[in-house]
């Protein structure tokens, strides 16, 4: 999420909020809080869990999309390509849990058979937790109290911990790969999504051409457009201002730098200009964004 960064590999590296070094993190998100109230599009090494408090939101995954209700929830597999979209703009309050694979075992054995099978699997890029069945809403159940114990931290809350998780795993193996196997076939068009977003994530401080973008996914620049359409509902080229827009606001958080440093920073050459996208994108003028994020420090 936002208070994550994108490591050199370009996957996002996520901040645990665990004390005790737990890979593990558990925060409450309101789409509000993004910028054009759509999350940055990443994946990372770790399972994601998400419920939805209150209000809806539409959740993007490997090439589909997933309307998530209040009280619903989904499981994001590890190193999927992954954001949240809003529904006719409405706000959406949600909790998001991530953890590492590494927490359900230790042992290399059960690993391989009960762990990496679902990792891999491409049939289970993302599962809704609704009450289409009693195993969904008994996992959803289940997530709500691994949130609880992650936040009360009670004593010997890693070994409650340490038993919940591999229980939430269980469940979904028996209802996933134990009935339907396993398949590890990548679509060749969210390869080459990961691609492009890989360059854009790497250059967005540079000047980027269209040409560019379709060079880094291998393909023609209609293809590259439409694909940018169907999975991001954006242009390749709307796509990249909405994530400069995103590295801008990280970078209004430090007041060394200029509005006209943080401009250049992210790609924009001209402050006018900047200002101009970063208003029309957030409500905002980035000045008094800034102001926002000092007065929420006071």
């Amino acid at each position: 999420m936002s208070d994550n960064y994108i490591r050199s590999n370009l996957k996002e590296n996520v901040i645990y909020t665990d004390d005790n070094g737990l890979p593990i993190k558990s925060a409450v998100y309101a789409l509000s809080q993004f910028p054009g109230m759509t999350g940055t599009c990443h994946w990372h090494n770790e399972i994601e869990i998400i419920l939805i408090h209150d209000g809806s939101m539409d959740y993007y995954v490997e090439g589909n999309t997933y309307r998530l209700e209040k009280d619903s929830g989904i499981i994001v597999n590890t190193d999927r390509l992954h954001y949240a979209i809003p529904v006719k703009r409405s706000e959406c309050i949600f909790d998001v849990l991530l953890f590492h694979p590494s927490l359900l075992t230790s042992n290399r054995i059960i690993h391989n058979k009960y762990v990496e099978p679902l990792l891999r699997d491409s049939q289970n890029d993302a599962i809704v937790l609704d009450n289409s069945a009693i195993w969904c809403t008994k996992n959803r159940e289940l997530s709500k109290d691994i949130l609880s114990v992650c936040r009360q931290k009670e004593n010997g809350y890693e070994m409650r911990l340490q038993s919940m998780l591999p229980n939430f795993w269980l469940l979904l193996y028996e209802n996933t790969v134990a009935v339907n196997g396993t398949r590890t076939n990548m679509s060749v068009s969210v390869a080459s999504m990961k691609s492009m977003i890989e360059y854009i994530y790497g250059h967005y401080a540079e000047k980027i051409s269209l040409d560019d973008i379709a060079a880094a996914g291998i393909m023609s620049r209609t293809k590259c457009c439409n694909l940018f359409r169907e999975n991001m509902n954006q242009t390749p080229m709307e796509f990249i201002t909405s994530y400069r827009i995103h590295k801008s606001i990280e970078l209004l958080a430090d007041n060394s730098l200029s509005v006209s440093e943080i401009a250049q920073e992210c790609g924009f050459y001209g402050a006018s200009y900047f200002a101009e996208t970063f208003r029309k994108i957030t409500g905002f003028s980035p000045r008094d964004y800034r102001k926002s994020l000092k007065n929420q420090t006071l």
